[in-house]
């Protein structure tokens, strides 16, 4: 699975490094770390994964020890790596909830903010989205045939592919698809021009 590692080093921070942090870095890189320039384009790419941009992570010993984006499909076991090299519960908190005036968290504020921890998982109302967002997300795939033209050759295919419909809309008018073969015997890229679900 690719991270799309944005270039250009590390970005400005109010959050200072210290050993603590520098183990967290060790497995998840700088903070401040950037799956992708765009998040709508990552959540397309990976609408199963369960990701938090600008995400905090917190101990209650150490405090705020991290920050970027995380990807917990990706992330999830490197997180428990940190922790365990920590002796330490790590947990996972959203961007408005830990930064800026929020960086220092007393006990009982980290453990009502976090989402994810490393001992007990999702806190359950988080849990219970997250399998709904799964549940609709599965519900807007259908098998679809695909109109397709190549920019080299100038010829017309069909292919069988996936459409993920957008799940902010209630049509099936609109999404992205999926497992689709673009590519043209004659080495173009065929670029898909509609749609026709089955």
């Amino acid at each position: 699975m690719d991270i799309i590692h944005i270039k250009g080093g590390r970005h400005p921070s109010e959050f200072s490094e210290d050993k603590v942090n520098k183990i967290a870095q060790k497995h998840l890189g700088y903070s401040g770390r950037l799956l992708c320039g765009s998040k709508s384009t990552y959540r397309r790419k990976y609408p199963e994964h369960y990701v938090l941009f600008n995400a905090n992570l917190f101990t209650i010993n150490y405090g705020k020890i991290w920050y970027g984006d995380i990807d917990l499909n990706i992330d999830k076991n490197k997180i428990v790596k940190i922790s365990e090299q920590l002796k330490e519960t790590v947990f996972l908190i959203p961007e408005w909830e830990g930064r800026f005036d929020n960086t220092k968290l007393i006990d009982s504020e980290i453990m009502e903010k976090c989402y994810w921890d490393t001992i007990r998982g999702f806190k359950p109302k988080i849990e219970k989205s997250w399998k709904e967002h799964i549940k609709r997300i599965k519900s807007k795939r259908k098998k679809t045939l695909f109109r397709l033209k190549c920019d080299k050759c100038g010829n017309y295919f069909y292919r069988i592919g996936t459409l993920l419909l957008d799940i902010n809309r209630n049509d099936d008018e609109y999404g992205w698809y999926e497992d689709v073969d673009c590519y043209c015997k004659c080495k173009g890229w065929m670029k898909v021009l509609n749609v026709k679900g089955e």
